[in-house]
């Protein structure tokens, strides 16, 4: 009995160390328990830290962005506000330059055009000046023209009738019908008998053979008037012309030259007409086809034979 005493005193012992041990440990227990727990809360309350701070932290970058995408918008829009108004002030001063350049132009313009339009009707009236002018000298010169011309033919006529009177003999005078007709001819200073005798061949005188050839007369001078006859008062009532410092004769003179008489020209010229129509070689030296040469000169150049024969320039004639 008393073992089993003892077998149960000794089981009791050990259920009560198991007990004792069995509440050590869940003390343990609960206290590894608490700190899992609390172990456990702080990784929650630090995630959850990380959470909000990574959400305020996206809450404040988008707002950010949001303030700067606003900013932008207002800034472009304040740049594209700002380039209208300037492109449309641009415009409206573009538009009042070239409005007010236009108008500078158009009066420019108009200035220009009334002072050309004055300048041009000036300068018409000037040149129907001038023309009117030189219509009166081209009329003038013409007139000149013909009475040189008409003073010309009527000179070398008077010169071959005192040439025929002279070297021809008797029955030729100035009452001569032959004479008469080549006066009358000749005279009148017809440009159209020029033209005709220009235009016909000029006749040469046939040339003497070696057998038959005249002797050399001597050269014989023009028998003038006396000092008191006619040709001598024609010569002091037409005098030769003065000339002027630049070999010009004035107009009046120019007028009156063509009023020449048989002794105004040398002897060649008197014996010109007589030579070349009768074929005979001329008393002043001249063989008859040098004489019809410078009768067919006479006809064809009435001015340069003039300024040979009788020493008048060309200018003077003109």
């Amino acid at each position: 009995m008393r073992h089993l005493r003892d077998e149960n005193d000794r089981l009791r012992e050990s259920v009560a160390a198991h007990r004792a041990a069995l509440t050590t440990k869940e003390a343990e227990l609960d206290g590894a328990r608490q700190r899992l727990l609390g172990a456990h809360e702080r990784i929650r309350a630090a995630r959850s830290f990380a959470d909000w701070r990574a959400r305020l932290e996206a809450a404040r970058r988008e707002s950010a962005q949001e303030r700067l995408a606003e900013q932008h918008y207002q800034r472009a829009l304040a740049r594209r506000a700002l380039a209208a108004w300037k492109g449309r002030l641009e415009t409206t001063w573009r538009q009042l330059v070239e409005r007010g350049c236009q108008e500078k132009a158009m009066r420019v313009c108009e200035e220009l055009g009334a002072e050309c339009e004055d300048k041009l009707q000036r300068l018409q009236a000037e040149l129907e000046a001038a023309r009117s002018e030189l219509r009166l000298e081209r009329a003038e010169r013409e007139r000149a023209e013909a009475s040189m011309r008409e003073a010309l033919m009527r000179g070398v006529s008077a010169l071959n009738l005192e040439a025929m009177r002279v070297f021809g003999g008797t029955g030729v005078g100035p009452e001569d019908p032959a004479a008469a007709a080549v006066n009358g001819n000749h005279g009148n200073g017809s440009v159209a008998d020029e033209e005709a005798d220009d235009s016909k061949p000029m006749a040469r005188s046939p040339r003497p053979s070696s057998r038959g050839r005249l002797p050399a007369q001597p050269p014989m001078q023009v028998a003038t008037a006396p000092p008191g006859g006619t040709a001598a008062r024609r010569q002091q009532q037409h005098q030769s012309p003065v000339r002027s410092q630049s070999g010009r004769i004035p107009q009046q003179q120019r007028q009156r030259a063509p009023l020449l008489v048989q002794s105004d020209l040398p002897a060649a010229a008197c014996q010109l007409r007589l030579s070349s129509r009768s074929g005979r070689p001329p008393a002043c030296g001249l063989s008859a086809r040098e004489a019809g040469d410078l009768g067919g000169r006479r006809r064809r150049q009435p001015a340069k034979f003039l300024q040979s024969v009788v020493g008048i320039s060309g200018a003077d004639c003109r």
